[in-house]
């Protein structure tokens, strides 16, 4: 029998959360021994998943992958104060929008020189700042935290704007370990993210003139350069075509087929006690998810109005092909309920029905406009 391992209940997160994390590693460990602190890295939940950056860059981390030798290596900190729905959201945007920037490398190793002055700092991201910056985007008060851009998960562990959540640490199952250890695909998608973001990165570095404006750390920024400069639109728009970037969202249907046919759902269903809760969990997974495609596309489709370039129909075309993954997946919960007598249930998801697929009809209006 192996060790004992843990896990967070992840069903007792909130998004806004604060988790921070050591271990024996020896990074972890180089950074436990130079900060005094039990911590040596910090992530934030936004509903569904982690952001945090790391030496990779900044990207999002499935919570249930999370896998501890000693249930002192994660805390979870919380606002003590209840935190509003519109700072939730401007938390969580906040870190959603800084996938794909660089690490700090540099500024990660002077911190402790300029976490008690008010250094000026890169776009770059470290995990604490990331988590502080965050926050201070929504005018939290983050009180004794003197300096977000330079903090540490130490000073972060110590905020008095924060304070533990109980209880929300357990052991882990042998299966959640397994799934835990298992491939995991978004890390192939962080590959194809940055892989098209750096050879952009070169394309600006290689021309002083843009160099010198632009600091290419994001989407937004890859953004704003193309409605400055649109003669890179081809160029850029290529970068993402190479990269696979555009396509990730297929490995989902590879990996869970039974989300995409009825009888797949059924058989899989057919094992497990609680039908009604397992088809909550399947609808539950969408709810973030649909609130961020829908806004992206939404999003480019406003800015292909406004400037009729290939980089904004290509990114309008791949939200509109998540939002129809996700009409399907959701047509097969709903078949799934009728087929198991849960009428009343499959009639309620109707509306959700009606609302996703206004979205793609959204989305194949706009790109029927640009053709």
């Amino acid at each position: 029998m192996s060790a004992r391992k843990y896990i967070l209940e992840s069903s007792l997160l909130q998004p806004a959360d604060i988790i921070l994390t050591g271990d024996k590693s020896g990074i972890s460990l180089s950074v436990r021994v130079a900060t005094i602190s039990r911590y040596s890295h910090a992530a934030i939940y936004v509903g569904d998943t982690t952001i945090e950056a790391t030496m990779a860059g900044v990207f999002s981390k499935n919570p249930q992958r999370l896998i501890f030798d000693r249930a002192t290596d994660v805390l979870v900190l919380r606002s003590k104060r209840l935190l509003s729905k519109a700072e939730v959201e401007l938390i969580c945007s906040y870190a959603h929008s800084k996938v794909g920037s660089l690490y700090a490398l540099r500024e990660a190793i002077t911190i402790k020189y300029k976490s008690l002055l008010k250094h000026n700092h890169s776009n770059r991201q470290f995990c604490s700042r990331l988590v502080a910056k965050a926050y201070e985007h929504a005018n939290f008060d983050l009180m004794n935290l003197r300096n977000p851009a330079f903090c540490t998960p130490k000073q972060l562990a110590l905020c008095k704007a924060f304070e533990p959540v109980k209880c929300i640490i357990r052991p882990a199952s042998e299966a959640e370990i397994e799934f835990a250890e298992s491939a995991d695909q978004s890390q192939e998608n962080l590959r194809q993210l940055y892989e098209w973001l750096d050879k952009t990165r070169i394309l600006v570095t290689r021309n002083k003139e843009l160099a010198d404006r632009w600091d290419i750390q994001t989407l937004d920024d890859v953004t704003s350069l193309l409605m400055a400069h649109p003669e890179y639109d081809l160029q850029v728009s290529k970068y993402m075509q190479d990269s696979g970037y555009l396509e990730f969202y297929t490995s989902e249907v590879l990996q869970n087929p039974f989300r995409y046919k009825a009888e797949l759902l059924i058989h899989q269903l057919s094992q497990v006690e609680d039908k009604n809760q397992a088809m909550y969990e399947e609808l539950k997974k969408e709810v973030k998810a649909f609130e961020i495609y829908e806004s992206n596309q939404k999003n480019f489709v406003k800015l292909f109005k406004e400037k009729n370039l290939n980089f904004f129909k290509l990114n309008i075309q791949l939200y509109n092909n998540m939002l129809s993954a996700m009409l399907i997946r959701t047509l097969v919960v709903r078949d799934a309920l009728v087929h198991y007598g849960s009428l009343a249930a499959a009639e309620e998801l109707e509306s959700s029905v009606r609302i996703v697929e206004s979205a793609v009809n959204e989305g194949h209006m706009a790109l029927k406009g640009a053709n």
